[in-house]
C-alpha cells in the first residue's frame, strides 16, 4: 500500500477562498498494487450537494455501512481477467467475488467490465469513460460506449450503449466525519443507455454520478451515484475513502474534526493557553512554522485538558499548533505570535 502523509499545516485562517486545481492521471490515476480503505454509506440519507466555485459539502454525518480494503491488482490474476483484455487493473470484493475492470492511461479512467460469478457480466468493447484528464474546473467532455450485458442467471444477451457527459462542476472543502479536505475537485457524470437486442431497446437507464478529488489522491475521495432503470426502480449507493486512505499536501491540507482552542491568540507574551477537546493518553503537541518545520514538542498530560505553552525563543509570526495521538494527527489550529 502507499504510505499516506498528512502534513498537518492549515492555512484557512488566511486563505480566503479555494483555488481551483486540475485533475492529471499522473497524481489521480490508481496503479497497481494500490489499496485503499472504502467505507460504504447509505445515500439515501444524504444528497450531493450544490454546484459551483468555493462550495463547501458538508457530509460530517456519514455513518458507514460497510468497509472494506480494495486492491488494485493484474487483471489476469482474477477468474474473469480474459473475458477482459483491454483492461489494465482489476478489483474484486472478496465477501462478494465481485470484480471490476479498469483501464488507465494519460486520458482517463474507464471502465472495461464487471463481472459477478453467477449474475452479470459487463464488457464493453468502446469502453466507458468516468474522469478525462487532465480536467479543471468548468471543463466538461462528450463520450459513447457500447458493449455486451450478458445476464448469467437467465442466460440473455444484450446489447448495451450510451452516451456520457463528465463535467467538472464545482470546487471547494470536503467535510467528511474524520475532518476537512480542501481544494478538492467534483466531477459530474450523467450516463444515458439501453439495453436490447437486435437493434431494439427494451430499458433504458440513466445514470448520475458525482466524484470528489484532491490533486494528491491516486482515487476518488468520495462518490455519490443515483441510478434509474427504466422508470421502474432507482437505486442509491455512495463512498467515501477512510482518512489513512487520503493523501493531502500544503496545497489540499486536511483539517481534522477535533479542534483545539488556543487563548489567547495572537500571543502577545511568548505564553498562551492550548483548550483540548478532550482527554488524550500518548498525545504530544508540536509547533510547526510556516514551513513545515517542527520548531518546539511537548507531551500531553493525559489528564488535562488545558496545556500552558511557552514560546520563548521563537521569532514574531504564524506558526500552527497540532495535537497528535498515537502518532495520527487529531487538532490542528493556527497561532500567530506577535
Amino acid at each position: 500500500m502507499k504510505k499516506i502523509y498528512f502534513l498537518a499545516i492549515s492555512i484557512v485562517g488566511f486563505q480566503t477562498m479555494d483555488a481551483q486545481i486540475t485533475l492529471t492521471a499522473a497524481n489521480n490515476n490508481p496503479s497497481v498494487g494500490n489499496s485503499f480503505i472504502l467505507n460504504y454509506y447509505d445515500a439515501n440519507t444524504v444528497t450531493p450537494g450544490s454546484a459551483g466555485a468555493n462550495i463547501t459539502w458538508n457530509f460530517v454525518s456519514l455513518t458507514p455501512q460497510t468497509t472494506v480494503t480494495g486492491t488494485m491488482v493484474n487483471p489476469s490474476t482474477l477468474s474473469d481477467g480474459s473475458n477482459h483484455p483491454a483492461s489494465n487493473i482489476g478489483a474484486e470484493d472478496a465477501s462478494t467475488g465481485n470484480q471490476s475492470y479498469i483501464f488507465v492511461d494519460g486520458d482517463e479512467y474507464s471502465m472495461v467490465g464487471a463481472f459477478s460469478p453467477g449474475t452479470f457480466r459487463d464488457t464493453y468493447t468502446d469502453i466507458r469513460e468516468f474522469v478525462k484528464f487532465p480536467i479543471t474546473y468548468g471543463n466538461s467532455f462528450n463520450e459513447t460506449f457500447s458493449g455486451i450485458s450478458n445476464n448469467i442467471a437467465a442466460s440473455q444477451t444484450y446489447d448495451r450503449g450510451g452516451t456520457i457527459t463528465i463535467a467538472a462542476d464545482g470546487y471547494g472543502d470536503l467535510v467528511l466525519p474524520y475532518g476537512t479536505i480542501t481544494n478538492v475537485l467534483r466531477i459530474k457524470t450523467i450516463s444515458l443507455y439501453s439495453d436490447g437486442q437486435g437493434g431494439v431497446p427494451f430499458i433504458n437507464y440513466e445514470d448520475t454520478s458525482y466524484f470528489w478529488y484532491n490533486a494528491s489522491t491516486n482515487y476518488m475521495i468520495m462518490s455519490w451515484t443515483i441510478l434509474n432503470m427504466g422508470g421502474f426502480s432507482t437505486v442509491k449507493t455512495g463512498m467515501y475513502l477512510d482518512q489513512s486512505s487520503v493523501i493531502t499536501s500544503l496545497g489540499d491540507d486536511f483539517i481534522p474534526n477535533n479542534p483545539i482552542t488556543i487563548y489567547p491568540n495572537p500571543v502577545s507574551n511568548n505564553q498562551t493557553t492550548i483548550l483540548l477537546d478532550k482527554l488524550f493518553e500518548n498525545a504530544q503537541l508540536q509547533v510547526i512554522d510556516v514551513t513545515g518545520k517542527i520548531v518546539k514538542t511537548e507531551n500531553v498530560a493525559a489528564t488535562s485538558k488545558n496545556i500552558t505553552l511557552n514560546l520563548d525563543g521563537l521569532n514574531k509570526g504564524i506558526y500552527f499548533v497540532q495535537i497528535l495521538h498515537n502518532n495520527a494527527l487529531v487538532s490542528s489550529e493556527k497561532l500567530i505570535l506577535n
